[in-house]
């Protein structure tokens, strides 16, 4: 199959032309399966919706399979897999570009304890913001109770409902953008055991967050703890 991507703003990539500043399209057997593999990178992913188009190659097979995958910076996302040919949809693949900033997961969590969290974010890229998310340690009621992000130009805060349907988001008062760049102060305060990064900064795929002081539900003080959290629209 031959790919023909459309981004947000309506550039457009294929086999025969180029749109899209700095991407580009090969064919390469990534897959070890002695037959080419079509490829379309884009370095600056954008937000909103890219549309995708195949077009069978000469002499393909309607029994012939095709599986498609994008593959972001957190993610690799399957919207086919080992569909036929002849049965290529006659409308586009509709792939979503997001942009969040996550922590991820610890490998690491414990120990863990509640407490309040001080320290910096600077995203690489912007972000559009709505709510956090706490990664809990497994089997634990880990959670944010209350969280401040801000700067000369941003002040925002969100707080715990309880142990309500979805417990491990809280919302605040407003949505935001994180705007590349900028540095944010941030003011997070926990509650059971919410999972740690012990480190007192932390690289993600959009951005640092680091630690500047980290005092645990028994009064005790640390530099090194940054909990696991994610923030999204």
């Amino acid at each position: 199959m031959d790919i023909v991507v459309t981004d947000p703003d309506n550039h457009i990539i294929s086999k025969q032309s180029n749109e899209i500043p700095c991407a580009s399209y090969t064919e390469e057997d990534i897959n070890g399966d002695d037959d080419s593999d079509d490829i379309i990178f884009i370095p600056y992913r954008k937000k909103g919706e890219y549309q995708i188009s195949l077009v069978p190659e000469a002499g393909a097979s309607p029994d012939d399979k095709y599986t498609l995958v994008v593959s972001t910076e957190t993610a690799n996302t399957t919207l086919a897999e080992n569909v036929s040919v002849g049965e290529v949809p006659t409308e586009p693949y509709v792939f979503e570009s997001t942009f969040f900033f996550d922590t991820g997961s610890s490998n690491k969590p414990y120990p863990s304890i509640s407490g309040t969290h001080n320290g910096t974010i600077k995203p690489n890229q912007n972000i559009a913001v709505q709510k956090l998310y706490t990664y809990p340690c497994a089997g634990t009621g880990g959670h944010t109770e209350y969280a401040r992000i801000w700067n000369s130009t941003l002040n925002v805060t969100a707080k715990w409902d309880g142990y309500n349907e979805d417990w491990h988001n809280i919302s605040f008062n407003k949505s935001f953008m994180l705007v590349a760049g900028e540095t944010y102060n941030y003011t997070i305060r926990t509650g059971s055991y919410p999972q740690i990064h012990h480190t007192d900064a932390l690289p993600t795929a959009n951005g640092w967050i680091n630690c500047t002081k980290f005092v645990d539900a028994n009064g005790k003080a640390y530099t090194g703890w940054i909990s696991a959290i994610r923030l999204e629209e």
